[in-house]
């Protein structure tokens, strides 16, 4: 009775968080110029604006940043980071220097690349470590540290060659209230999750292994443990926006990571 209880709640949130992740609340141009770079524009809908301020009365655990606010967090992480000008145009619309390599996403969702795609998400939880240590400086503003906020495969890519990870997308940013190394747990949550979204229960454990061989911080992953108790008993809808997972998936993931992180 138990189990089919949390089934039906976990069938529940799937659905709310289906909703959450629905309408894109950019349009994103992409193209190339003459000396072969790649970027894209970003530019908010029209309603965007009515979707972000719903968020702010719901248990988020993050939040869109208001337009104003993403592109000063945009334009100081991109130029802290990468040493890169992230440039707004005159109504509104972002251009950004797009990253090398292929899109995690595509990587894992690819069965001939899967392996590559593993090597990928390891990249990531290289480069993740180190952006959670970078204090981002704000104009006019106090300067915090690093987050992302939505760290799920699909922003972030990979290039084999070299064996390196670039994060994108930085238009989120974590509800206040939380730790900083609890936000940093939530980055490792949303990447290693959405990663089994997408390749299902094949790459459980090298994931749950992955994480303490690449992210030896032991104050957050001490904080991934605990929300890997709390996804077993409490599907969480915001959660389920960022990585589709079946039940079985989830709890196999998560039980995966409580066998590792107790070791």
């Amino acid at each position: 009775m138990h189990q089919r209880y949390s089934r039906f709640i976990h069938w529940i949130s799937a659905i709310v968080g289906t909703l959450i992740a629905g309408p894109p609340l950019n349009s994103v141009i992409c193209w190339r110029s003459a000396e072969g770079r790649d970027s894209y524009m970003k530019r908010r809908h029209w309603y965007a604006a009515a979707l972000i301020a719903s968020a702010k009365y719901t248990r988020a655990r993050f939040q869109v940043l208001p337009k104003t606010e993403w592109h000063v967090w945009e334009q100081a992480v991109y130029w802290q980071v990468y040493g890169e000008t992230v440039y707004r145009t005159a109504d509104g619309a972002l251009v950004l220097p797009a990253r090398p390599g292929r899109n995690l996403r595509e990587l894992l969702s690819s069965a001939d690349d899967q392996h590559c795609g593993l090597a990928g998400v390891a990249a990531a939880l290289r480069s993740l470590a180190e952006l959670h240590q970078q204090v981002i400086a704000l104009p006019d503003r106090q300067s915090r540290l690093f987050s992302h906020g939505d760290a799920t495969i699909a922003n972030a890519t990979y290039e084999p060659d070299i064996q390196r990870a670039w994060w994108f997308d930085f238009e989120t940013s974590h509800n206040p209230q939380y730790t900083h190394s609890w936000r940093c747990a939530d980055d490792l949550r949303a990447l290693l999750f959405s990663a089994v979204a997408a390749v299902g229960a094949s790459a459980i454990d090298p994931l749950a292994r992955l994480v303490t061989i690449e992210y030896a911080r032991p104050y957050v992953l001490h904080e991934l443990r605990a929300m890997a108790v709390l996804l077993l008993h409490h599907p969480d809808p915001w959660h389920l926006a960022q990585a589709r997972l079946s039940y079985e998936l989830n709890q196999a993931m998560a039980q995966a990571l409580l066998l590792e992180l107790e070791k």
